[in-house]
């Protein structure tokens, strides 16, 4: 408990940059355009009472339940929307009731940082288990913790939560090769459940990578190979609530291998490791700046347990480190195009297996490198004692190059940056040789911080990790907080446009397509791996992708528009597009337009569906749709909205089988008369999935129980003394 409550504190002082009172900076990228619009969404959602089973803002509609990104059914994103639950009057805005729900995106930082916290704490727990020394598994945790690739990764959500329990798996692993019993492999269960239900599947193919070669690096090795590999297998039912959904829709998606190409940025990516500005992260304005390159640095520690085993030749730990190190940077590399070759045909493999995500096995070696190294420098006995006044003379100079490091920005780049650990191992060396010869904890404790001040100096507040400002602040009144507006957009306008559900927005220069999550709005573009073979052909056939997930819209390709069921064209204001808009007969622009963005209404727009006879709306929820028609002689009634496995129709009650129309959207036979057509999304495996998670979770819990009561009875049962 203890060092759980000290390594929060010093997480809230590594990140203070981020936090409440003293935020200047914030994340960009991924978080916030991707993960935080898919997160308020379902916020939102909880709030006004339904669950978030569909996603009608992109695409013409895609699964929200089974796109496992999403993070629908990971534990810790519930407690985002407790978090939120009511917004603070000052970004609510002052027309705005108590109790609107909005979410933060701070509090989206904080749980990405929370993360570091369990990461850090799963890690020494699993390097105290297997040294006695309390400060070599501090160094290596904070190798995993702190280190190049979970900081560059906070950008990425899925990847980071994900992250945080794989030392919680390998604590499991080494409790049970210690005991030489496989109770504790529930840890490994659990963990790989959580890492999989967090949102990023080609995290879960590495923490089971990880997990087998350190089982496969025990010296109980053979029993703990089968357990982990059975205990890998049982996590998949305690995450069947989201692995069945998302397997399902994902029948759908466009196949891509991703595995294919090189290690980004080549041999440099081994430079970037080693030395902590290899690429130029200094950040020169107070925005978005591009960097030549990923931060991936090991830190000092691991450079130690490198020397130490270079001096050593081997010791206690070395095997398991450089077997967590090596296989996983070899397939990685896939220098001999092996890896490639062997999985390019294979199902869903060359969709879930990503290089990069293959990296956190490279971290944890260099964690346990590091920790068994100085565990074994520790061990080993002084030839001198070193004077008193050389721990003064160290303290001293430690004090100076952390407040160098501290408070500068602008670092030397390349090989130029070595200088920068050389000068900190030189600090770390002759700290551990004072620790050696008289254990004194403050000299434990001050190279734990620099440690962790060297972390902090070259991993936040970087190129690749903030740009200046509070989101929360500039937002205040959106929608995303708990808003009515749409900042930038007069709210007339925006108002008018949400008092026309099943019509669709195109979006020139305008928002990112998956902003429109916060807005309740609903376009025919997006950016979203969930982009399906007949979706993608319907688009092709007005126009080219302009990337693999994007594309554009003309705003005057009229059979385009009413094809989707376009109504409004979003754009910014002053601009070429906007000139031709407003002299072109068929769009409106919606008064007064004076904002940053305009909406101009197509005049000869068709709703999201279609019908040969009277049509009057019902319901036009994301999950619920109904329609009143009439017609004289019947037909054919099409939705609009992408067809998925779990969308069924009713027609007077009585349910219809749905075809699909022009490849991609739903359509169902409506004979003549008066008649009430349902179309509702429910897909039937998110129920087997919840089925099969609260059965296999409930005998997870009686074997864990069972074995803690067996566990209790043989101690109450041991003769006293």
């Amino acid at each position: 408990m203890r060092v759980a409550l000290v390594s929060l504190l010093l997480t809230w002082a590594f990140f203070f940059e981020y936090i409440p009172p003293t935020k200047s900076v914030r994340f960009w990228s991924d978080i916030e355009g991707y993960h935080y619009p898919l997160l308020d969404y379902a916020h939102k959602a909880v709030w006004q009472g339904r669950i978030p089973l569909w996603d009608p803002s992109i695409y013409c509609g895609v699964p929200y339940a089974g796109n496992i990104q999403a993070g629908l059914f990971y534990p810790p994103n519930w407690l985002l929307f407790v978090a939120n639950a009511k917004m603070p009057e000052h970004l609510r805005g002052s027309s705005q009731g108590p109790g609107v729900a909005g979410m933060r995106f701070t509090s989206v930082e904080i749980l990405a940082f929370l993360h570091l916290w369990l990461a850090f704490v799963f890690t020494y727990h699993w390097l105290r288990t297997r040294n006695s020394s309390w400060i070599a598994a501090t160094l290596g945790a904070t190798v995993f913790a702190c280190g190049g690739y979970p900081l560059s990764q906070l950008n990425h959500l899925g990847v980071i939560c994900g992250y945080a329990w794989m030392p919680f798996a390998l604590w499991g692993i080494e409790q049970a090769n210690q005991s030489r019993r496989p109770k504790s492999l529930w840890k490994v269960a659990v963990g790989a459940a959580l890492c999989l239900t967090a949102g990023y599947p080609p995290t879960f193919v590495g923490f089971a990578l990880i997990c087998l070669l350190y089982a496969a690096a025990t010296e109980w090795r053979k029993r703990l190979f089968t357990g982990t590999c059975a205990a890998l297998a049982f996590s998949l039912l305690l995450a069947a609530i989201q692995l069945l959904p998302a397997l399902e829709a994902a029948r759908l998606k466009q196949p891509e291998i991703a595995f294919g190409g090189a290690l980004p940025f080549g041999n440099e990516i081994y430079g970037s490791m080693l030395v902590p500005n290899w690429f130029d992260q200094n950040r020169t304005q107070s925005g978005v700046e591009a960097s030549a390159g990923d931060y991936l640095y090991l830190g000092v520690p691991f450079l130690f347990g490198v020397g130490w085993l270079m001096r050593r030749g081997w010791f206690r730990g070395a095997g398991p480190a450089l077997l967590l190190v090596s296989v996983p940077l070899f397939i990685a590399a896939d220098p001999t195009g092996i890896v490639l070759r062997t999985i390019e045909h294979m199902p869903i493999v060359p969709d879930v297996l990503r290089r990069y995500n293959l990296l956190p096995g490279v971290v944890l070696g260099a964690a346990l490198l590091a920790s068994s190294a100085v565990e074994d420098f520790l061990a080993r006995r002084s030839r001198y004692s070193l004077p008193r006044a050389s721990a003064v003379a160290w303290g001293v100079l430690s004090m100076l190059w952390a407040v160098y490091i501290l408070t500068n920005s602008q670092f030397l780049t390349s090989w130029a940056s070595a200088v920068y650990p050389s000068a900190m191992l030189v600090l770390t060396v002759w700290g551990l040789l004072l620790l050696r010869s008289e254990r004194r904890l403050w000299i434990a404790v001050a190279l734990a911080l620099s440690i962790v001040g060297d972390f902090h100096s070259f991993g936040t507040n970087r190129r690749f990790s903030a740009v200046d400002g509070s989101l929360d602040s500039g937002w205040s009144g959106d929608a995303r907080v708990g808003g009515t507006s749409l900042n930038g957009l007069d709210d007339e306008v925006y108002h008018e446009v949400l008092r026309h559900p099943g019509f669709r927005v195109a979006l020139t220069e305008g928002p990112h397509s998956t902003d429109l999550r916060h807005y309740n709005l609903a376009t025919l573009q997006g950016f979203d791996p969930f982009l399906t073979d007949q979706y993608k052909a319907a688009v092709e056939r007005f126009g080219p992708f302009r990337t693999n997930r994007l594309f554009d819209v003309d705003p005057f390709n009229e059979n385009m528009l009413r094809h989707f069921g376009v109504r409004w064209v979003l754009s910014r204001n002053e601009n070429a597009l906007v000139g031709k808009l407003t002299a072109d007969p068929r769009f409106r622009k919606l008064p007064p337009g004076a904002s940053f963005y305009v909406v101009f209404e197509y005049l000869g727009a068709q709703p999201a569906w279609r019908f040969e006879g009277d049509v009057a709306l019902g319901k036009w929820e994301p999950e619920h749709r109904t329609f009143q028609v009439f017609s004289s002689s019947g037909g054919r009634f099409v939705l609009v909205e992408q067809f998925f496995p779990g969308w069924s129709a009713k027609v007077d009650g009585k349910d219809t089988p749905i075809e699909r129309a022009d490849g991609t959207f739903q359509s169902i036979p409506v004979p003549a008369g008066r008649h009430t057509i349902e179309f509702a999304y429910i897909p039937q495996s998110l129920y087997l999935g919840a089925c099969i998670s609260l059965s296999a979770s409930l005998v997870l819990v009686l074997l864990v129980s069972r074995t803690h009561q067996r566990s209790v009875s043989a101690l109450t049962s041991l003769p006293p003394g």
